[in-house]
């Protein structure tokens, strides 16, 4: 019995509880290679792949019962079956932490020229880091009732759930010179971009090197701050790479506050 370790021992190795290697052996699902003549659990090293297995598995958010089913199937079917659910799961959970990250990074942008009601509309230079590929539903017009943007956001909600993304709106994104012109588009924005997604909606913004400006009040006067960035742009030596990328923040027709536009261009030195 030298090979064969305790189940305290065991459960050191697997970094686990007695508690858990005691549970799985009741739903017979990871049971000790030998039990002693005084009654005690002994497990062979090489069972410890097993648990590794069961707790990727049980980790990923598959029932025990459901692995216990796949391990004890002569087929693979089952288990294959139940993998394909669980990533599918994993997947919604992950869109949603990365719009949160991006959430998250916006408004440490929005933190540095924010301090108390003081809103300094001075252009300033950052770094993104990462890609921010992102769903966004198509629509015509800036909403001017409340009733008209819980439509749009309605509708944008329900094609998040249509393509599997988890829904996330943190404001609209206009991607053109004026927002009041006819011809140009406008997105409603949410979630990250599942790889693979056959909609055409989308708005990408690259890494990369960004010029920005924060413009507090109406949209008739927001092309004064995009002016006055893209003139900054130009005395610092910089190319311009991208269309604008306005996102709304505080709604006036939701929070009845003033909105708040962070105006972003991509860049690269000449």
């Amino acid at each position: 019995m030298n090979d064969l370790l305790s189940i305290g021992q065991f459960a050191k190795l697997c970094e686990t509880t007695t508690d858990t290697l005691i549970h799985y052996d009741n739903l017979n699902i990871l049971t000790p290679a030998k039990i002693s003549e005084t009654n005690r659990r002994l497990y062979k090293t090489s069972q410890y792949y097993r648990f590794c297995a069961i707790q990727t598995f049980a980790d990923a958010g598959m029932p025990l019962n459901t692995i216990k089913k796949a391990f004890e199937s002569e087929s693979v079917d089952l288990l294959l079956d139940s993998l394909k659910e669980t990533e599918h799961t994993l997947k919604q959970k992950l869109f949603h932490l990365q719009n949160t990250i991006m959430y998250i990074d916006d408004l440490q942008i929005l933190s540095s020229v924010i301090h108390e009601d003081d809103i300094q509309t001075q252009p300033m230079i950052y770094m993104q880091t990462k890609p921010q590929n992102m769903f966004a539903t198509l629509v015509h017009e800036h909403p001017s009732t409340s009733k008209e943007f819980m439509n749009m956001l309605k509708t944008h909600t329900d094609a998040c759930k249509n393509n599997s993304v988890y829904p996330f709106p943190i404001g609209y994104v206009i991607k053109k010179e004026n927002p009041w012109h006819k011809n140009d588009k406008s997105f409603l924005l949410t979630s990250p971009l599942r790889t693979g997604m056959s909609d055409n909606r989308t708005l990408v913004q690259p890494a990369g090197q960004y010029a920005f400006i924060l413009h507090k009040g109406s949209l008739d006067s927001i092309t004064n701050s995009i002016q006055l960035l893209k003139q900054y742009i130009g005395n610092h030596s910089f190319r311009i790479l991208s269309d604008t990328y306005i996102t709304v923040y505080n709604n006036y027709l939701l929070m009845k506050q003033d909105e708040m536009y962070l105006i972003k261009i991509l860049i690269e030195p000449i």
